[in-house]
């Protein structure tokens, strides 16, 4: 269902599916496949970029989309929880 995902998601981010959680999406947000995900192409919102330093933290609200790419080594935490 739609129920528990961030409003601006629903649709654009073809959540779930075969072999998936409901929570991960199979677009690639750096080369979306507009065969594919056209919903994605014309939809989702534009992208945010950063760069973190040492020391930096960056929050990312719940339920909320998110892609990540490391430029180098890194540590990433995440908590579930209902």
């Amino acid at each position: 269902g739609e129920e528990g995902r961030h409003p601006q998601s629903v649709g654009w981010c073809y959540a779930g599916g075969p072999g998936r959680q409901y929570n991960t999406s199979a677009v690639d947000p750096e080369n979306p496949d507009p065969t594919r995900h056209p919903l994605f192409v014309r939809e989702a919102p534009p992208a945010i970029e950063c760069i973190l330093r040492p020391g930096d933290i960056l929050y990312i609200p719940s339920k909320w989309w998110h892609h990540v790419r490391s430029l180098d080594s890194s540590v990433s935490a995440n908590v579930w929880w209902r």
